[in-house]
C-alpha cells in the first residue's frame, strides 16, 4: 500500500468564541475558551490517517508544553512521528481563533514551523518512499523547503499535492512540481486574479500545474485537469465550526485515492467527511473516522 507523507506545520489552537468580532481598539469578553492541537499539516495527516492510510508527520516543534501535547495527540491518532524533529531554541507554532456564529478567524505564530527544512523531508522520503507515494505540504513552513522537497520527491515518481494556504507567492517554478493543486476561493482569487473556476482552472495548468482541486464551502468542490472536470455538491448540515474543514476535506480525499478510490469516488468521501467535520468545535478532535464517514455516507444514500 502506497504511504503518505505530510510536510508541514504542527501548531497549538487557541480558540475563543466571540459574539462578535472586536472592533479597532475594542475589548470584548469571550464566552468560552479551549486550546486544542491543530496546524493545517497536523491536521491533513489526521485527517489522512484517521482514514485508515500509512501517514508520516515532517515537521519541527519546538521545546515546550505545548509541542509536547502536540506530538502526544498526533501519535495518539495513528500519525507517525518519527521525522518531527525538536527545535531547542524557539516555542512551538501557535495559532489565535476567533470562531463568531460557526466562521471563523485566525491568526498564526509559525514559531518552530518557520525553521523546518527540506532536508528533514527529503531525508524521510529518500529512506522510506517509494513510487506511487504522497507528498503533501502547505504554506505554513517555509515554500523554498517545500519546492526542493516537491523536486526531489518527483524524481523518485511520487505524487506532490500543495495546499496553497495561507496564499503567498510562489516561484513560477514551483507550479511544475506540483501534481495536485488544492485552493478554496480566495486562495484561487490570489493567484489568477480571477473568480471563475474553469477560467482559473486553466490559467494554473498553463503554468504547470497537472491538476487542481477548488474546495467551495457551501457550494461543494471541484476538480480539473487537462481531461476532465468534475464537481461535488456538500452535503447540508448544521455548522458549528469550520476550523479544519478544508483539511479534512484534503486528508479524505488524498487517503481514499492511495486505498484506490476514483476521483469522483474520493471527492465525495471527502465531502462526507468534511460535512461532519464542521458540526464539531475543535481542529483534529473534529475530523471523523472511517467508520463515521461511511455511516454518513451510506445515510445519505437512503435519502436519495
Amino acid at each position: 500500500m502506497n504511504q503518505i507523507f505530510v510536510f508541514g506545520s504542527i501548531n497549538m489552537d487557541l480558540v475563543f468564541q466571540v459574539p462578535r468580532i472586536p472592533l479597532q481598539g475594542e475589548t470584548i469578553q469571550t464566552s468560552r475558551f479551549f486550546m486544542t492541537p491543530g496546524g493545517k499539516g497536523a491536521n491533513q495527516a489526521v485527517a489522512c490517517a484517521k482514514q485508515g492510510a500509512k501517514t508520516w508527520m515532517i515537521a519541527s516543534v519546538g521545546n515546550d508544553p505545548l509541542s509536547k501535547e502536540s506530538l502526544e495527540n498526533l501519535t495518539s491518532y495513528g500519525v507517525d512521528t518519527t521525522y518531527v524533529s525538536v527545535n531547542q531554541h524557539v516555542n512551538g507554532g501557535v495559532a489565535g481563533i476567533l470562531l463568531e456564529d460557526g466562521d471563523n478567524r485566525i491568526l498564526v505564530h509559525p514559531g518552530a514551523n518557520a525553521f523546518v527544512s527540506s532536508k528533514d523531508a527529503i531525508s524521510a522520503i529518500h529512506k522510506l518512499g517509494k513510487p506511487g507515494d504522497v507528498l503533501v505540504a502547505q504554506l505554513e513552513i517555509p515554500i523554498p523547503a517545500i519546492h526542493e522537497a516537491f523536486v526531489e520527491a518527483k524524481k523518485m515518481g511520487m505524487t506532490t499535492i500543495l495546499n496553497a494556504a495561507p496564499a503567498k507567492d510562489l516561484p513560477i517554478r514551483m507550479f511544475q512540481e506540483i501534481d495536485l493543486l488544492c485552493v478554496n476561493e480566495t486562495e484561487m482569487a490570489f493567484y489568477t486574479q480571477n473568480t471563475d473556476f474553469e477560467t482559473s482552472a486553466s490559467m494554473l495548468l498553463n503554468k504547470g500545474v497537472g491538476a487542481v482541486l477548488f474546495t467551495k464551502g457551501a457550494e461543494g468542490s471541484q476538480y480539473v485537469d487537462s481531461q476532465q472536470s468534475i464537481e461535488q455538491k456538500a452535503y447540508p448540515v448544521q455548522v458549528v465550526d469550520t476550523t479544519a474543514a478544508g483539511d479534512t476535506y484534503l486528508g479524505a480525499f488524498v487517503s481514499q485515492r492511495i486505498l484506490g478510490r476514483s476521483i469522483p469516488d474520493s471527492m465525495n468521501y471527502a465531502a462526507c467527511a468534511s460535512s461532519l467535520a464542521i458540526q464539531k468545535e475543535g481542529a483534529q478532535i473534529s475530523i471523523p473516522s472511517a467508520e463515521q464517514v461511511q455511516q454518513f455516507y451510506n445515510h445519505q444514500k437512503e435519502k436519495l
